[in-house]
């Protein structure tokens, strides 16, 4: 199963539309990964890695912060000798901390590297050779509006939203705990809202609460919360909580 923000990045990538992209939204979640059937989650960082692995590109990492094998900051060096591994080899580049790098600040509050920075990334974007070159330009922000406004309007850089888990999605990843039938059903809709590793952390949970105590607990948490039929829905929840610890179980209830 490919993310949706993959699959808009890749098909955005092969019809020319654009190499360079915005990621925005749940940034900080564990990617589900349908590259490594042995590994089901991945960090963007990694995923991305195998991802341009499997393509056959080079990796390269461009950071706020300094980290052994990427590009730190945005000094005349690093933008020198990111332009120049960029137009070496198809690449994949992930900027991880983008706001960090092109902050959504007024130009005269920008400090004369992170102009450079930003300038050099406009003109990559309506350059002819990185999408000769056949490379992948991703930012990564939370929110948009902490990234430098010039790089939202180009129009060579696409912004593509990365949402929290659908239902399918929940689903595959409830299904990888061995969850099946109506109890895969029923984790999957009162996991709305939650995020892939939280989510995981929940099924990752060694020690369940023994069924009698997962019943009281249960049993009191339906009633601060006012639900109707509780007696029903204990038995039907202490079925399909069944290895989970209090903490687990609140948070799924929660």
């Amino acid at each position: 199963m490919i993310p949706q923000w993959v699959e808009s990045i890749r098909q955005q990538y092969l019809t020319g539309e654009a190499n360079m992209f915005i990621v925005h939204g749940n940034v900080h979640d564990d990617v589900w990964s349908s590259i490594d059937s042995k590994v089901p989650f991945l960090t963007m960082r990694a995923y991305v890695q195998a991802w341009a692995k499997k393509a056959d590109k080079k990796f390269y990492c461009w950071n706020s912060y300094q980290e052994e094998g990427s590009f730190y900051g945005s000094s005349s060096d690093t933008l020198e000798g990111f332009q120049k591994a960029l137009r070496a080899d198809d690449a994949f580049v992930l900027l991880p901390h983008a706001s960090d790098l092109f902050p959504n600040a007024e130009p005269q509050h920008r400090s004369p590297d992170e102009r450079a920075a930003l300038a050099l990334m406009q003109d990559i974007a309506m350059s002819s050779w990185i999408r000769e070159k056949n490379s992948v330009v991703v930012l990564v922000v939370e929110s948009l509006s902490t990234l430098a406004p010039e790089l939202l309007n180009n129009p060579r850089i696409s912004v593509v939203k990365i949402d929290y888990p659908d239902l399918e999605l929940r689903n595959h990843i409830i299904g990888s705990f061995g969850h099946t039938g109506e109890h895969q059903q029923v984790f999957a809709k009162q996991t709305a809202g939650l995020r892939a590793v939280q989510i995981a952390s929940i099924f990752n949970a060694r020690q369940g609460l023994a069924p009698e105590k997962r019943a009281q607990l249960i049993h009191d948490i339906l009633v601060a919360q006012h639900v109707e039929n509780i007696e029903e829905r204990v038995v039907q929840l202490v079925s399909v909580t069944g290895g989970m610890n209090e903490q687990a179980i609140a948070k799924m209830l929660g």
